[in-house]
């Protein structure tokens, strides 16, 4: 998987079927690992899962 951006300590990939997929960063998988467990359309889309993820905690 490719890197495409990162977004509030979250790596945003693609594969290679041109799936989004939201994993946390190094710097935030040192307290917590973080993995969605659904691929997303579009990088908006990843954002906002992740927006959702901060404004959970």
């Amino acid at each position: 998987m490719k890197i495409i951006a990162y977004y509030r300590n979250f790596e945003i990939k693609k594969s290679r079927t041109g799936k989004i997929f939201a994993y946390s960063d190094k710097d935030l998988s040192e307290y917590e690992e973080v993995k969605f467990t659904r691929s997303f359309e579009t990088v908006s889309e990843a954002k906002d899962a992740i927006d959702g993820y901060w404004r959970s905690k």
